[in-house]
C-alpha cells in the first residue's frame, strides 16, 4: 500500500491544479483585469459555410491563430478582441482543395 501512496498524492494534487484552471463564476466582472492572449495551442477557428443551396454545409478550419485583448471588468462589454488568421493554414481534409484557397482569401 505504501507504493500507492505517491501516485494517490500526485494524482490529487494533479486533479486539484486543474480544478483551480476552471473559473468559478461565468460573470464576466469577476474576472481579473489584465492582458489576455490567446493560447495558440487549443485554438483553432471553425468556418461552415453554405453549400449546395443551402442543403448542406462545408466546413473547414484555420490552425493557425493569434490574438489578444486587454480587459478590464470595470467596461468588459466595449472590450475589443484582435485575432489574426493565417490563411495558409486552412485544413478543408481535402489537400488539393486547401492549396486551391489557401492564397488570397478575403475577409
Amino acid at each position: 500500500m505504501s507504493r500507492l501512496a505517491p501516485l494517490i498524492l500526485a494524482l490529487a494534487l494533479g486533479l486539484s491544479a486543474a480544478a483551480h484552471a476552471n473559473p468559478i463564476s461565468n460573470d464576466p466582472a469577476a474576472a481579473p483585469k489584465g492582458d489576455y492572449v490567446l493560447d495558440k495551442r487549443h485554438a483553432s477557428l471553425l468556418v461552415k459555410i453554405a453549400h449546395l443551396g443551402g442543403f448542406s454545409r462545408f466546413t473547414m478550419r484555420f490552425d493557425r491563430l493569434d490574438g489578444l485583448f486587454a480587459f478590464d471588468p470595470a467596461t468588459w462589454p466595449t472590450t475589443v478582441a484582435t485575432i489574426k488568421v493565417d490563411p495558409t493554414s486552412i485544413n478543408t481534409g481535402l489537400p488539393d482543395f486547401d492549396k486551391t484557397i489557401a492564397g488570397p482569401l478575403l475577409f
